[in-house]
């Protein structure tokens, strides 16, 4: 997405990947985790290279260009912890359990099968009781608790075959 700026939203419970216009407002982004994670925008507080980021402000008004990077720190206000549980996620090659809160996103889920497991994360499908989950809603939408087991399928890519070597002949 060349027209867009990407933005690394991190903290120590979670990490998000998403990609905003250069002329979105930092509101507009704090905005767009409260969808996702269900935290209050206006109890976030969003920090670009130790800078706390203003609400008003765009990303351009930080330098923040078309097909550029960046990465937020993201703080809340200390509230106790969503409780932590553990799904069990199933492949044809793999089965493991990972850590949860009922808050996080389904594309959180994908990124970290991608760094314990090693398969890209744009390349898998998870399904829980038969339905394909959605990257951008979270995990409580598909009702998924301590005992859900989460069907991982990893889409298959197209292998080129390479032609017999016409040497030795």
């Amino acid at each position: 997405m060349a027209n867009k700026v990407s933005v690394k939203i991190e903290n120590k419970d979670m990490k998000l990947d998403l990609s905003f216009s250069p002329s979105d407002s930092i509101l507009q982004v704090k905005q767009r985790v409260e969808d996702l994670l269900e935290w209050k925008a206006e109890t976030l507080s969003l920090f670009y290279n130790g800078e706390e980021l203003k609400n008003d402000h765009s990303l351009e008004s930080y330098n923040l260009k078309e097909g550029g990077r960046a990465h937020f720190d993201l703080v809340r206000p200390s509230e106790p912890p969503e409780p932590k549980f553990y799904v069990r996620v199933k492949s044809h090659h793999k089965e493991g359990f990972l850590g949860m809160r009922p808050s996080y996103p389904v594309s959180y889920l994908k990124n970290k099968i991608e760094r314990k497991w090693g398969y890209d994360g744009s390349n898998i499908d998870l399904t829980h009781d038969n339905v394909l989950m959605g990257d951008d809603f979270t995990v409580s939408y598909y009702n998924i608790s301590e005992r859900s087991v989460i069907k991982l399928d990893v889409k298959e890519e197209d292998i080129a075959i390479p032609y017999p070597s016409q040497h030795g002949r």
